[in-house]
C-alpha cells in the first residue's frame, strides 16, 4: 500500500556493476567464539504455547519429558536429523509424518504451537479438558493448536463417550426430513427396480409408482444383459416409463417415443 504512490521502474544491473554491495559483501567481519552463542539467543524466541500455562505447568512437562524416555529420543531425532521411518521404533515412527512441524525449546518439544505432552501427563490433561463437562467438541477445541500427542483425539472421544453428563448434554444429531417420490403422471410413468435374493435365487422387481402394480423375474446371473432384456420385454408391453428409479443411484431419465 505504501508503493502504490510511486511509480517504480526496474533495471537489471549486473552483480560486478553493484560495487558498494560486492564490496560489503567481502568486508564481513571474522568470527568470534560467542558469536554463535549470540545467534542462538537471537532465534530464541518465545513460543506462544508458553503463555497458556503458567511457568509451575511448563516447568512439570519440561521435567516429565526430561524424564520419559520416548521423549528424549524423540527430541534426540528433532535435533539430530531424522532417518528413514523403518530405521526407528514403532512409537517414535508416530511422530514421522510430523518430522517436519516438531521442534525443541528450553527442553520442551513441539509441534507447530502446540506443546508434546509426555505420557505420565496425558491422562491429567485429559482431566482437566474434562473438568467443565462440555463433551467433545468443546475438549477438542481447547486442546487443538495447545497440546498434542498421538492418538489425542481419539482418546479424548473414547474419554466423552465414558461420561453420563457429557452424554446427556451432548447435542441431538440432526435429523433429516424424509423425501418422498412423486407418484407420477399416469400409470408406468415413472417406475422403480431393485434387485433382491430369495433361497440364493435371484429375482428382478419393477414397481409402477403410480398403481404400484408390481412385475417379478427371476434371474439366471446377475449381470446387466438379462436386467435389460427383462426390462425390456416390460417396456414393450406396457411401454417405455418416463423415469426409471434404481437403488442407490439418481433417476434415469427415458425419452419416450411419441
Amino acid at each position: 500500500m505504501k508503493l502504490l504512490r510511486y511509480d517504480i521502474e526496474f533495471q537489471f544491473v549486473k552483480g560486478s556493476d553493484l560495487v558498494i554491495a560486492d564490496a560489503l559483501s567481502r568486508a564481513y567481519p571474522e568470527s568470534k567464539e560467542n558469536e554463535t552463542a549470540d545467534r542462538l539467543d537471537i532465534r530464541n524466541v518465545k513460543n506462544g504455547a508458553f503463555d497458556q500455562f503458567p511457568d509451575a505447568r511448563i516447568l512439570e512437562i519440561r521435567r516429565s519429558t526430561e524424564e520419559d524416555s520416548s521423549m528424549q529420543a524423540l527430541q534426540h531425532l528433532i535435533i539430530t536429523g531424522w532417518p528413514k521411518k523403518s530405521d526407528i521404533s514403532a512409537e517414535l515412527g508416530q511422530y514421522h509424518p510430523l518430522k517436519d512441524t516438531l521442534s525443541v525449546q528450553d527442553g520442551v518439544i513441539f509441534k507447530g504451537e502446540a506443546i508434546v505432552i509426555p505420557k505420565s501427563l496425558r491422562k491429567e490433561m485429559l482431566q482437566r479438558l474434562h473438568k467443565a463437562h462440555l463433551g467433545y467438541d468443546s475438549m477438542d477445541r481447547r486442546a487443538r493448536g495447545t497440546i498434542f500427542w498421538p492418538g489425542m483425539r481419539a482418546e479424548l472421544k473414547e474419554f466423552t463417550k465414558k461420561c453420563v453428563q457429557c452424554e446427556e448434554r451432548k447435542p441431538p444429531p440432526q435429523q433429516e426430513k424424509l423425501k418422498q417420490h412423486s407418484d407420477g403422471l399416469r400409470p408406468w410413468d415413472k417406475v422403480g427396480s431393485d434387485l433382491f435374493q430369495i433361497q440364493n435365487r435371484l429375482y428382478l422387481v419393477i414397481v409402477d409408482y403410480h398403481s404400484s402394480f408390481i412385475e417379478v423375474d427371476f434371474l439366471t446371473a446377475a449381470n446387466s444383459q438379462q436386467v435389460i432384456d427383462k426390462m425390456k420385454k416390460h417396456f414393450a408391453r406396457f411401454g417405455i416409463p418416463r423415469e426409471l428409479i434404481t437403488d442407490g443411484w439418481t433417476p434415469v431419465y427415458v425419452h419416450r417415443i411419441p
